[in-house]
């Protein structure tokens, strides 16, 4: 036998590099049972597969069919159930672009959790503090994320899930976040057998103090507060941007949510989340039922209900319908030479949900 030289045999191995090195980058589908076809992606395979082979744990796969940039093979069955490595075996070499497969029991109870994939985020554009989280798994499952901030952490509500679960495609709606803040939203998913997939991204909430909201907070004692968010409107239109707003402030006066339209009156919480107000029209006054991530749900308006005026109270009622001031023209007399004035004076409405 014949003994080469290390730096020759270096150059013999730069050399069969020279027309490109094999290359693994990706793998589908990354979760399947025993027995099932998987499809290896890369480069540089060579034509047909020759003496290289692709390895699955380690021991050579059936391999159905073989070109320079994809791998069709079979998987081991039996095998059990776990997370393996994928790998191709060339020139004598096993490449180190390896790509990791699951693969599940079909046999017996579910074991594998969830893929989550395609995670995105959106500012919500109704309330610049908000966001939309949306993700798409590989089987249908029940979404859930958790926000962790500055202020600590907490878990999405089961109302911001605006998605029907379970479901492949997922949108959750993040509110309570503060401006100018970077948070993380760890994502799981749980499938019908309760195998929980997880995933994360981080969102910065947007910079929107002081030139939009300038407003300060006086004195806050949270250790004398109730938990939760404290709700009130501002209408000044000279130096907020000609139109009204509500906000939500946290326990320490922090901005977390705010609400703009033309005029924000009283504004009230239902019992289902969402919140009614009293605003302004080109056609009259309006009363306006939003959810929480600012979207209109429900509109009355004077015409609509047959009243002269909507103004500041509204309230939701046990039975379904709504209370509300409005106002009439009253005409008074008795005075002396015959004289009468007229005069607007409040009264209380009632009307249903229809109008």
């Amino acid at each position: 036998m014949v003994r080469l030289p290390a730096r020759i045999l270096a150059i013999s191995i730069v050399s069969f590099c020279a027309t490109g090195c094999p290359n693994v980058s990706g793998l589908s589908p990354e979760r399947s049972a025993p027995g099932e076809q998987i499809i290896v992606t890369g480069e540089n395979f060579g034509a047909a597969h020759g003496k290289s082979k692709l390895l699955y744990d380690g021991t050579p796969m059936q391999i159905v069919d073989w070109s320079d940039s994809s791998i069709t093979a079979t998987l081991p069955d039996p095998k059990p159930a776990g997370v393996y490595t994928v790998a191709l075996l060339s020139g004598g070499r096993t490449w180190p672009e390896a790509q990791t497969h699951e693969l599940c029991t079909v046999m017996g109870p579910d074991t594998c959790p969830p893929i989550i994939s395609n995670v995105q985020t959106v500012i919500n554009p109704k309330n610049g503090l908000g966001a939309f989280v949306t993700f798409e798994t590989d089987e249908p499952a029940t979404p859930s994320v958790t926000v962790t901030g500055p202020e600590g952490s907490f878990v999405v509500p089961p109302q911001g899930t605006l998605s029907f679960a379970p479901n492949t495609s997922h949108t959750v709606a993040v509110l309570g976040m503060r401006e100018d803040s970077t948070y993380t939203f760890a994502i799981s998913a749980v499938d019908a057998a309760g195998n929980v997939g997880t995933g994360s991204i981080e969102y910065t909430t947007i910079d929107i103090l002081p030139h939009v909201f300038p407003f300060e907070v006086v004195t806050s004692d949270p250790a004398r507060m109730a938990p939760g968010y404290l709700f009130f409107t501002i209408n000044a239109p000279l130096a907020y941007q000609g139109a009204g707003f509500a906000f939500a402030v946290d326990n320490e006066g922090k901005l977390v949510w705010y609400h703009k339209d033309q005029v924000v009156q009283d504004i009230y919480r239902r019992a289902n989340g969402n919140y009614l107000y009293t605003t302004g029209g080109g056609s009259g006054d309006v009363i306006l039922e939003t959810d929480p991530f600012g979207f209109t749900v429900n509109t009355w308006t004077t015409a609509g209900v047959g009243t002269d005026t909507f103004h500041h109270a509204i309230v939701d009622l046990p039975n379904g319908n709504f209370l509300s001031l409005s106002s009439e023209l009253r005409v008074i007399g008795g005075y002396p030479g015959g004289e009468t004035y007229d005069v607007v004076g409040d009264v209380v409405v009632e009307f249903d949900a229809a109008g």
